[in-house]
């Protein structure tokens, strides 16, 4: 089973399963991508991974108009032996980012893109909008996947706690996330699934959604 730390501010239910990752080692290698997109919501994400697997994710979420912006989130994890090695491969055979990947052709806004690789003082980074590269994107994708996760493991966190009706609505768009391959690391969220399956407080057809998502964050054999 994954293990995690909410850094929120507020007290969280993924905190209370979870132990600290630890910090990864200096030398070790780190891959960095983050993501700066103003009209999407986040705003703002940084995903970082460690060759260990020690792992970060911060988000900022949209600022409205005329509204407080929300606060931050930070959680720490250990990333799944197999999304870091997909990530370590790709970022390889992108030569560790050196080069521009930028797309010459023309296409719309989706948000600076920025990898880095850092191992000791070796550090290599490149940014870009859209890219060409097949390996890159895949890459993205594998980032904006995870971005995704938390982002609704976040949500999921609040409705347990504010808003118990809207939980089988969070589950509801998770499975079909999960099922549109739109999801990564979901053995996150696998301590909340579980309490969601064992607590006779909360619709059926909720705890029912919670047990297939739990049986889907397990790793495979």
């Amino acid at each position: 089973m994954l293990l995690i730390v909410l850094m929120a501010t507020s007290s969280s239910m993924l905190a209370q399963n979870s132990l600290d990752p630890g910090t990864p080692d200096a030398q070790s290698p780190v891959i960095t991508y983050e993501q700066d997109w103003k009209v999407a919501d986040p705003s703002w994400y940084q995903i970082s991974i460690s060759s260990t697997g020690e792992s970060s994710y911060s988000s900022k979420p949209l600022a409205k108009e005329n509204e407080t912006p929300g606060d931050p989130y930070s959680v720490r994890f250990i990333a799944s032996s197999a999304t870091r090695n997909q990530v370590f491969q790709l970022a390889k055979s992108l030569n560790d980012f050196q080069g521009n990947f930028e797309t010459r052709s023309k296409v719309a806004q989706t948000g600076k893109k920025t990898l880095k690789f850092k191992q000791g003082p070796k550090q290599l980074s490149t940014s870009l909008n859209y890219s060409d590269n097949p390996e890159m994107n895949q890459l993205v994708s594998i980032f904006q996947r995870i971005s995704t996760t938390f982002e609704l493991a976040q949500k999921l966190d609040y409705d347990l706690r504010f808003d118990k009706l809207g939980v089988d609505r969070d589950l509801k768009s998770m499975e079909r996330l999960d099922k549109d391959n739109q999801l990564a690391e979901l053995q996150v969220v696998a301590p909340m699934l579980e309490r969601i399956a064992n607590d006779n407080g909360i619709m059926n057809i909720a705890r029912q959604r919670a047990r297939r998502l739990l049986e889907k964050s397990r790793p495979q054999s």
